[in-house]
């Protein structure tokens, strides 16, 4: 292959389900005398986690075979690509506490300030985040209980941080509940998600837990199957589950589940709660 046909490529995808609206953006362009793979994705409007799928650069046929099914991957599971930017005249609401949220066809949302969870510095260190919540259309304002569970998690940060932390590693340790992800219990598989990550190591104890994940998104969802009340999700990218991302389930005070992203459920209830 000539050189004159190894070209960059950038796509991005979008994918709406429900109430997830998710974006991925893939990138293919030359670093050095190679090739790479990077990868942004997160839900649309808010901050993306990034990473790469070539750690190091890779001839262009490598890459390019990369991206091409990295693409075929994404489209096969429901993503499509567009232009599906939010309208500069997304309808806004006004809170007096929290202040104005705009809405995206999916959810209210706004940055908010989230000084106390600086540690959790995968990917830089970071002191705001998105703060969303679902409702069915720009018609429907968030609940009073939907709003508190929003104000209890911004003003139990500081809590909070611990308890995720511990949380984690004691999932990881297989302590506790069994939150049903592949790392429960497993270390092992843990670090195997992290075997391109060239500076950072696997947890040893709960303290370590927090360089490895950075917070992107705090949302708010309506009362799913089995709940009585709105709970809070946040979101992490993390360096063990670049691809997913993490999401703890709580109502502000306490642990309630350990998952992907966007994907967590309650633990059962026959496990003790954290």
């Amino acid at each position: 292959m000539s050189d004159e046909d190894e070209q960059s490529a950038q796509i991005t995808l979008y994918c709406r389900e429900g109430t997830s609206d998710k974006v991925y953006h893939l990138d293919l362009a030359k670093q050095g005398k190679g090739w790479v793979v990077n990868v942004a994705y997160g839900r649309r409007g808010g901050t993306l986690s990034k990473g790469t799928k070539t750690p190091k650069p890779v001839p262009y046929e490598k890459a390019d075979e990369v991206f091409a099914n990295l693409v075929a991957e994404k489209l096969s599971k429901g993503y499509q690509p567009g232009d599906n930017a939010p309208s500069s005249e997304d309808p806004s609401w006004d809170h007096p506490k929290l202040g104005r949220f705009e809405h995206d066809g999916v959810a209210w949302t706004r940055t908010v300030k989230t000084p106390d969870f600086k540690p959790f510095r995968y990917e830089g260190s970071s002191t705001k985040c998105e703060l969303s919540f679902e409702t069915d259309d720009e018609t429907e304002q968030p609940s009073r209980a939907a709003i508190a569970v929003a104000e209890r998690v911004l003003a139990n940060q500081a809590a909070l941080v611990a308890k995720v932390a511990k949380a984690l590693w004691d999932d990881f340790a297989g302590k506790g509940p069994d939150s049903g992800m592949y790392w429960h219990g497993d270390l092992d598989s843990l670090a195997d998600g992290m075997e391109f990550e060239e500076t950072l190591k696997p947890p040893k104890k709960a303290d370590d837990v927090p360089r490895l994940m950075q917070l992107t998104n705090i949302s708010v969802s309506k009362p799913r199957r089995g709940q009585d009340k709105p709970l809070a999700e946040l979101s992490f990218a993390a360096a063990f589950e670049e691809e997913h991302g993490v999401g703890i389930l709580t109502d502000g005070r306490t642990i309630l589940g350990i998952g992907y992203s966007s994907d967590v459920t309650s633990f059962k209830k026959s496990k003790r709660k954290r």
